[in-house]
């Protein structure tokens, strides 16, 4: 796995399942006896004009895409999570087979960026 590989599946199976899953529910809320919040939320969302509901979801992808960029921001050590001056140095290694792979860190593109690119046009496109 490389950066690119990584990144596609952080888009694949953290943001896209992300937006999806919170949509669907609302729409629909799971189990034979949903949660009393998640419930009035569906209740209300069910009830919303097709505009208002695209404004909600755009909303969600907004959310779910800060929610991303900025913890690819902290591996990339960029933003810090630690208050003191000495930083230590957070290191995304993917390992098969035997071999290491380095995700992050001195030399590589920041993993925040080829998120960004990747999802630019669906979080920021045009309506």
């Amino acid at each position: 796995m490389n950066q690119d590989d990584f990144i596609k599946a952080v888009k694949l199976v953290v943001h896209d399942a992300a937006i999806n899953g919170v949509v669907k529910t609302l729409v629909r809320p799971p189990g034979r006896r949903p949660h009393a919040k998640l419930k009035r939320l569906s209740d209300w969302f069910n009830t919303l004009s097709d505009k208002d509901k695209k404004q909600v979801q755009d909303i969600i992808r907004q959310s779910v895409h800060a929610a991303v960029f900025n913890s690819l921001c902290v591996l990339d050590g960029v933003a810090a999570i630690e208050p003191t001056p000495e930083k230590g140095e957070l290191r995304l290694d993917f390992q098969k087979d035997g071999k290491i792979a380095r995700l992050n860190g001195s030399g590589l593109e920041l993993l925040h960026d080829l998120y960004q690119a990747a999802v630019q046009g669906e979080v920021f496109g045009e309506e």
